[in-house]
C-alpha cells in the first residue's frame, strides 16, 4: 500500500485525547459507580455524551488545525465523513418533512447524540498515542475499576449490576454503560502492555471483570479477544506468557465465581451465631399448647444456595440455549419488523422505524442491519466497510508485515472486538466501532503502513 506519510500530531493533541478517553470512559464508569453507591450526588447525568461532546469540539479544532489530509487517510476519512453527513441529513430532513413518526423529538436527538460520539471517539482514536502516561493510567484504572466492581458483587448472583446492588437514585448507569466503559478501558490496556510482564494479567482481569459486570455480548466479544490475543502471542513464539494469561485467567475466573458465596456463607453464619442468644431457664411454669382449628405453616425450607447459583449464572450462559432468553426473543421480533421496512424501502430505508405504532426508541436491529433500516443502503455499505477495515489491515500489518506497535493491536482488538458485536448485537447507535475506525486512520497517517 502505498501512501503519503505525515508528521504525528503535535502532543498537546495527544494529551487532549488522553485526557478525552479517560473522561469518557473510567471517569464514567467511577462518577456512576460512586454515585450509585450514594457516595456523592449524581448532578450530572449525561456525562457520557457531556464528554463525548467536549471531546469532539476540542479535538474537532484541533484536527481542522492540523496539516492537511492526503494519502491513504483520506479514505478512511472519506468514508467517516460520508456516513456523518447521511445521518446529519436523515436528521434535518425527517425532523422537518418526514412522517409524523419521523418528526418525534426523541428520534432526532437519538440521532444526533450518535452523531457526536462517534465523532467523538474517531478522533480519540485519531489523536491517542502510545505514552506511558496512557499505558499506566489505563491500567490503573482497570485495576480500580475491576476492585470496585468485585468488591461490591453480589455473592447471590454472582455479578455487580449497581442498579440492583445499590440503592442507586435514578440515572444512575445501566451495566450496559459499566460494560461499555470497562471493555474500552482493557482493551487499550492489554494493546498498551503489549509484551509486559502483566500483559497476562490485564487479560484476565479484563474477562473475570466483564463475567460479574452482566453484559453477556460484551463478555463473548472479549472472549473472542482473548482467542485474537492467544494466536498473536504464539505467532511471536512467546508460549510461556500464553500460558502464564490462561492459567492467571483461569484461576481468577474461578476464585471469583466461587470464593464471594462462600465468604457470605461464612459471614452469615458468623452473623447469626452473635445475635443468637442462648435459651434462659426460668422457674415460671410455661403455658400448656393450645389446641386451634387453625392450620400449622408449613416449615420453611432451608435455602438452597446451589439453586441460586445456577439460576443467577444463567445470565452468561444463555448463549447455549438462546430460545430460554427473553432479550433474544425480543430482539427476533426487532429483526422481523426492521426487515419489513428494509424491504419496503431498500434504498432509503426508514429513519426511525422503530418508534412506529408507539414502539420505544430502543426498538431497533440488535446488529448492522440497523444502519441500512435508520439510513439507508448507502450508510450501510459504508458503515460496514469502516466496521471490517481496522481488522483486517490491522491483521495483515501484524501477522505478515511483524508489526509490534501497541497501536496497531489497538486497532486489531478493537476492530475485532466491534466487528464480532455490530454482526450479532450491536446496533450502529453504539458508537465504539469509531474508536476503532480513528486509529487506523492515525496508524495510516503516520506512514506506518506497508
Amino acid at each position: 500500500m502505498t501512501i503519503i506519510p505525515i508528521a504525528p500530531q503535535s502532543r498537546f493533541a495527544e494529551k487532549l485525547a488522553l485526557a478525552a478517553f479517560l473522561i469518557v470512559f473510567p471517569g464514567y464508569y467511577f462518577y456512576h459507580y460512586f454515585a450509585a453507591a450514594g457516595l456523592i450526588p449524581l448532578a450530572i447525568k449525561g456525562w457520557f455524551i457531556l464528554g463525548c461532546l467536549a471531546a469532539a469540539v476540542s479535538l474537532g479544532v484541533t484536527f481542522l488545525l492540523s496539516k492537511p489530509i492526503a494519502g491513504t487517510q483520506l479514505t478512511i476519512h472519506a468514508l467517516f465523513g460520508t456516513l456523518v453527513a447521511i445521518i446529519s441529513f436523515c436528521i434535518v430532513y425527517h425532523y422537518f418533512l418526514g412522517e409524523d413518526f419521523q418528526r418525534n423529538p426523541a428520534v432526532a436527538v437519538h440521532a444526533a447524540t450518535t452523531t457526536v460520539t462517534l465523532v467523538s471517539l474517531y478522533l480519540i482514536g485519531y489523536f491517542v498515542s502510545a505514552a506511558a502516561t496512557l499505558r499506566n493510567a489505563t491500567t490503573i484504572c482497570l485495576f480500580a475499576m475491576a476492585g470496585l466492581a468485585i468488591v461490591a458483587i453480589d455473592p447471590q448472583t454472582l455479578q455487580f449490576i449497581a442498579t440492583k446492588r445499590f440503592n442507586a437514585p435514578v440515572g444512575v448507569a445501566e451495566y450496559q454503560g459499566f460494560a461499555l466503559a470497562f471493555v474500552a478501558t482493557a482493551i487499550l490496556a492489554l494493546s498498551l502492555n503489549w509484551g509486559s510482564w502483566i500483559e497476562p494479567v490485564v487479560l484476565a482481569v479484563g474477562f473475570t471483570t466483564l463475567l460479574i459486570l452482566g453484559s453477556r455480548s460484551d463478555f463473548y466479544g472479549y472472549g473472542l479477544l482473548v482467542l485474537i490475543w492467544i494466536v498473536v502471542t504464539a505467532i511471536r513464539g512467546r508460549f510461556l506468557t500464553v500460558a502464564t494469561g490462561l492459567v492467571v485467567l483461569i484461576a481468577l475466573t474461578v476464585s471469583v465465581l466461587y470464593l464471594p458465596p462462600l465468604i457470605a456463607d461464612v459471614l452469615s453464619g458468623a452473623q447469626q451465631k452473635h445475635v443468637t442468644a442462648p435459651p434462659t431457664k426460668t422457674d415460671e411454669p410455661t403455658a400448656p399448647p393450645t389446641k386451634t382449628d387453625e392450620p400449622t405453616a408449613p416449615p420453611k425450607m432451608q435455602h438452597d444456595r446451589s439453586s441460586d447459583y445456577t439460576l443467577d449464572i444463567a445470565r452468561q450462559t444463555t448463549i447455549i440455549d438462546l430460545s430460554q432468553s427473553e432479550s433474544w426473543s425480543f430482539r427476533k421480533q426487532m429483526l422481523t419488523r426492521g426487515w419489513d421496512d428494509i424491504k419496503s424501502s431498500p434504498f432509503f430505508g426508514v429513519y426511525g422505524g422503530q418508534t412506529k405504532n408507539n414502539y420505544p426508541i430502543g426498538s431497533y436491529i440488535h446488529n448492522a442491519l440497523s444502519a441500512w433500516r435508520q439510513f439507508g443502503i448507502v450508510a450501510f455499505l459504508v458503515y460496514v466497510t469502516l466496521c471490517a477495515a481496522p481488522p483486517l489491515v490491522a491483521a495483515h500489518q501484524i501477522v505478515l508485515k511483524g508489526k509490534n506497535d501497541p497501536l496497531w493491536l489497538a486497532t486489531l482488538y478493537f476492530g475485532a472486538f466491534c466487528l464480532f458485536l455490530v454482526a450479532t448485537t450491536k446496533a450502529i447507535f453504539w458508537p465504539l466501532p469509531a474508536l476503532g475506525w480513528g486509529l487506523l486512520a492515525r496508524r495510516i497517517a503516520i506512514g506506518r503502513v506497508d
